[in-house]
């Protein structure tokens, strides 16, 4: 629990900017490389039942499960609509970040704290989390968008 708190403060930090947007919801021109008008609404929606099962990580299963079913499902239509190489990068994304918050909740279960939870989460769950909201406009600081740009959460993935 703590180390959650802990990361969910680290993530509203990099949100959080007192610099301008833009139009797509970044930084100045940081803007992420544009997505296909499909996936984009197929990614969206993955990412907010991804927000929605990490929101629910600490409930019991009879209504964690539906999440993560919801989740998955979101995350696999995803992957289907994905056309371009930065969609399917993206696509990546998304499936690393649903399969970070599943491997943890495993590993440590609901209700306890694990060891190695708070490494876990800076490692590999945080990472996914930034990058996937700067693809579709979560306003980073330049320390946040910097770290999207480096796409460590899908390491096997290629954008380009």
């Amino acid at each position: 629990m703590k180390a959650r708190l802990v990361i969910i403060a680290l993530v509203i930090l990099q949100s959080i900017s007192a610099q301008t947007k833009s139009p797509k919801g970044t930084v100045n021109s940081d803007r992420p490389p544009a997505l296909s008008k499909e996936f984009q609404t197929a990614g969206q929606l993955a990412l907010e039942a991804i927000k929605r099962l990490d929101e629910a990580g600490e409930e019991p299963s009879v209504s964690y499960e539906p999440r993560r079913l919801d989740a998955e499902k979101a995350v696999s239509e995803g992957k289907r609509k994905a056309k371009t190489a930065e969609d399917k990068h993206v696509a990546d994304v998304l499936n690393h970040f649903l399969q970070g918050l599943l491997t943890a909740r495993q590993t440590w279960g609901p209700d306890k704290l694990g060891k190695g939870e708070e490494k876990y989460w800076e490692t590999t769950i945080f990472p996914c989390a930034v990058e996937a909201g700067w693809y579709f406009g979560d306003t980073l600081t330049k320390e946040g968008i910097e770290t999207a740009k480096k796409s460590t959460c899908a390491p096997n993935s290629n954008p380009k």
